[in-house]
């Protein structure tokens, strides 16, 4: 069983992410003209879409919390950076919604507008005291130089390094993590 998890960068609706992704915006010109006219793309995306539904991450973000095949639910904290050029947000914001995350402030973008949105400090915030949240990242400090974080920076910037191990180490000695607002540049 796992009984905490911090996610790194995930996100859903695949089709999104193939066709919103900057990393893959110089192949779009080889695939778009496959579909045949542009008012076309979007029809065969969503066919597409369709066809990749039963693996997508979003299909099975309810079953994290609610109507869970197996176990109990972890706590869960979802980080997501506002300049994320491999996850496009539109990705990250589907998974959050579909495993029904709270939005831990502040609130850099308006990400989810149905979501419960709560300030940090969070601890045992989410069913049957379990501590889970989306929160988002859009600027960071790696070695005393601050800047927008990208996809790969938030694991080894200062504010993460910081958000992670508070998280698990609140885990490990109060056994209900908890969510910080780390402080920029701190």
């Amino acid at each position: 069983d796992v009984d905490a998890a911090f996610l790194s960068m995930g996100g859903g609706w695949l089709i999104v992410f193939a066709t919103e992704n900057d990393q893959l915006d110089e192949y779009l010109p080889l695939i778009r003209p496959l579909a045949g006219p542009p008012e076309r793309f979007q029809r065969v995306m969503m066919a597409a879409q369709t066809g990749v539904d039963a693996a997508d991450p979003a299909s099975w973000g309810r079953f994290i919390f609610k109507d869970r095949l197996i176990g109990d639910a972890p706590h869960v904290g979802f980080p997501v950076t506002i300049h994320d050029e491999i996850v496009p947000p539109r990705a990250s914001h589907t998974l959050a919604q579909a495993m029904e995350l709270p939005h831990v402030g502040p609130i850099r973008s308006p990400a989810l507008p149905l979501a419960e949105q709560l300030d940090a400090p969070v601890s045992g915030n989410f069913e049957g005291g379990l501590t889970a949240g989306f929160m988002q990242f859009d600027m960071t400090t790696l070695n005393g130089r601050t800047y927008d974080v990208r996809h790969s920076d938030f694991p080894r910037t200062d504010e993460g390094v910081e958000q992670v191990q508070h998280f698990f180490r609140t885990w490990r000695d109060a056994g209900t993590p908890e969510f910080i607002l780390p402080q920029l540049g701190e």
